[in-house]
């Protein structure tokens, strides 16, 4: 793999300010999406950091990176193996109106390619939204966002129901996400989610003898999962995930992302694991 100098100052950049925040937190993952046909490894490094200035103003970045390993048991090229990279920075800024009202901005860089990170493959993702705060138990977000959580870049509506029944149990149900909180002490927290998810790389040469018009490769899933978080110390926390992917796609498209082959994969299970630094 190959990675450009614009993408080595994108992960100087997140290194750089984390001295500089109030926030900040180191995730490394690794996740297993087996079926079968085919089976998809996943290894991902986030870096996040926050901070608020003046009370009235909240800025805060989040840097990716995520590697995703491709076997194939029946195909033409079977036990072979494709690469994908994907690395993106995610910056926010939220403006606090009020005690009832916010406002969020967000725009997302990202590059995401087969074998090698290319700067002329970067798009742009992003989005507006407004948080109505009704109660310091009950939130609601409506907004907009060009995201990838269908498969391909597209603008979506982003919305969300936030209530805190008490400190132990939370929910939020919306689009992208739902999730369920129940934590039994304050080192113990388990969720239940419901989560859509999906990525676009573009692509070099591995599949021209499926198709010679085919210049992205699509994935994107419903995945509904139960998770359980330990807090180790006051600094190191370690999740770890089971699931179940729905509505599972893996596409070849061409550059106006029509689906020029399909590899049928199944629907299956979604194990991960996810060790976390926060300060």
């Amino acid at each position: 793999m190959k990675i450009g100098k614009t993408v080595k100052w994108m992960f100087l950049f997140a290194i750089s300010n984390l001295s500089a925040q109030n926030n900040y937190s180191i995730d490394f993952g690794i996740n297993a999406q087996p079926t079968e046909n085919i089976k998809s490894n996943e290894v991902s490094l986030e870096i996040d950091y926050s901070k608020t200035f003046d009370t009235k103003v909240r800025i805060a970045n989040e840097f990716k990176f995520n590697s995703k390993k491709i076997n194939y048991f029946n195909y033409d090229f079977s036990n072979s193996l494709t690469e994908y990279y994907k690395i993106r920075n995610k910056f926010a800024l939220t403006y606090l109106k009020s005690e009832k009202l916010n406002f969020n901005f967000e725009i997302e860089p990202f590059i995401a390619s087969e074998y090698n990170l290319n700067v002329a493959d970067i798009d742009l993702l992003g989005g507006l939204s407004i948080d109505f705060i009704l109660s310091p138990k009950k939130e609601i977000r409506l907004g907009l966002s060009r995201n990838t959580s269908l498969g391909k870049p597209k603008i979506l509506p982003v919305f969300s129901y936030y209530y805190a029944y008490n400190k132990e149990f939370s929910f939020s149900i919306g689009f992208p996400e739902t999730n369920i909180k129940y934590s039994n002490n304050p080192r113990n927290s388990f969720y239940i989610k419901n989560s859509f998810t999906g990525d676009v790389y573009n692509l070099e040469n591995t599949f021209k003898s499926f198709s010679l018009n085919s210049t992205k490769s699509s994935f994107s899933q419903q995945t509904t999962s139960l998770e359980y978080e330990r807090n180790m110390d006051a600094n190191w926390f370690v999740n770890f995930k089971v699931g179940y992917d729905f509505n599972r796609k893996y596409l070849l498209q061409d550059s106006n992302y029509n689906t020029t082959f399909d590899f049928n994969i199944k629907d299956g299970c979604n194990f991960g694991i996810t060790i976390k630094y926060k300060h």
